[in-house]
């Protein structure tokens, strides 16, 4: 069962991992995803 059960450690690492990833790409992917959604839906229409 202690295998099933991560580290606290681990937990809080991941999650730190898993925010810096979400803000990194919210600053930076994000604006263009939906420039690009955008101009394809223009382009279908």
């Amino acid at each position: 069962m202690e295998l099933l059960v991560p580290e606290f450690g681990l937990v809080i690492f991941q999650t730190i991992a898993f925010l810096l990833l979400m803000f990194v790409l919210g600053k930076f992917a994000w604006k263009p995803v939906l420039a690009a959604i955008k101009e394809r839906e223009q382009s279908i229409d």
